[in-house]
């Protein structure tokens, strides 16, 4: 994945740091993985949280703008997949929290909303 300045400033490194081993040094201090550069030109990644891993979308200095929630161990393969099918968003997750959205095992044709 290529760090550009874009990525760097996205993420709230300052510009005198905009090297990209500092961004992957940033990566590792906050337990982010598998980044990736969506179209839209923000930025993706794997985080554990206790119970859930997730994909986070769009992190920034405050957070990140998106979160789609997977049983432990399947954000990794389930980011992979939709960078490769180009969906809307990715598949398999459980719970969508800025939305309210969940589906149980993953499934799409259970998805129901719960706030």
């Amino acid at each position: 994945m290529p760090v550009t300045h874009e990525i760097m400033r996205q993420i709230g490194l300052p510009e005198h740091e905009a090297d990209p081993r500092e961004f992957f040094n940033f990566m590792a201090r906050n337990d982010y993985s598998h980044p990736v550069i969506l179209a839209d030109g923000s930025l993706a990644v794997v985080y554990r949280f206790v119970f859930t891993d997730a994909i986070l979308i769009g992190l920034n200095p405050y957070g990140y703008e998106d979160r789609f929630c997977f049983s432990p161990g399947k954000a990794r393969a389930a980011l992979d997949e939709w960078m490769r099918n180009g969906n809307a968003e990715p598949q398999g997750w459980h719970r969508h929290p800025p939305t309210g959205r969940r589906r149980p095992d993953g499934d799409a044709a259970g998805e129901y909303v719960e706030f």
